[in-house]
C-alpha cells in the first residue's frame, strides 16, 4: 500500500513539474508557451500608393517595399495617392501598418505643410501645425477659404502664396451631420 502511494505521489510531482510555468513572467499565450510579442510603434516616410488590385487599400512604398496601411487613419489616405508623408503606426509583420496618425509631407514633388486650415475671422487665413504653431497664408484661392477647419495640405512659394492643395478631412462636414 505505501508503496502504491509512492508511486502515486511520485508520477503526480513529475507530471506537475512537466506542466509548470515555462515563462518568466507567468504569462502564456493563447495556445500556451510564451505571449505574443507586443507591436512595436514605428514612424515610416514613404509614398502613398494604392495597395495592389483592391483602389480602396492603400500602402506605404519604402525603399521599393509596399507596406500595407490599415487603422483608424488609413481611410483618410486613400485621397493622396502619390503624396509623400509621414505615417505613424503600429506594425504588425502579417497585416502591416496600423496607422495612428501621419502627416503630408510633399505633392507633386513640391515641399507641403499639413494641418487645419484656419481664418482669424478677417483677411489672415493660416495653417494650424500638429505642434499648434499657425504657417500664414497669403491669399488663398476661393476654393480654399471655403474650407476652413479642415485639415489640409498646401504647397507654396516662399511668399506664403499657395500653389496647390487639397482637403484630407473636413471636419465640418463630419461634426455637422451629427
Amino acid at each position: 500500500m505505501f508503496r502504491h502511494c509512492f508511486l502515486i505521489a511520485l508520477a503526480a510531482g513529475a507530471l506537475a513539474a512537466c506542466n509548470g510555468d515555462q515563462s518568466p513572467s507567468g504569462a502564456t499565450g493563447p495556445h500556451g508557451g510564451s505571449p505574443p510579442p507586443e507591436p512595436s510603434v514605428v514612424e515610416i516616410s514613404g509614398t502613398i500608393v494604392t495597395s495592389g488590385f483592391d483602389l480602396a487599400s492603400v500602402a506605404i512604398r519604402q525603399y521599393g517595399k509596399l507596406i500595407p496601411l490599415g487603422g483608424s487613419e488609413a481611410h483618410l489616405m486613400r485621397g493622396l495617392i502619390g503624396a509623400e508623408a509621414r505615417v505613424r503606426g503600429t506594425l504588425d509583420a502579417n497585416r502591416g501598418l496600423s496607422v495612428s496618425s501621419f502627416r503630408v509631407t510633399a505633392v507633386n514633388g513640391l515641399l507641403a505643410i499639413d494641418g487645419v486650415f484656419t481664418s482669424d475671422d478677417g483677411p489672415s487665413y493660416g495653417i494650424r501645425l500638429e505642434d499648434g504653431t499657425v504657417s500664414a497664408l497669403e491669399d488663398p484661392p476661393d476654393e480654399l477659404k471655403a474650407h476652413v477647419g479642415a485639415r489640409v495640405w498646401v504647397t507654396g512659394g516662399t511668399d506664403g502664396i499657395p500653389i496647390s492643395f487639397g482637403i484630407i478631412e473636413d471636419r465640418r462636414a463630419r461634426y455637422s451631420a451629427r
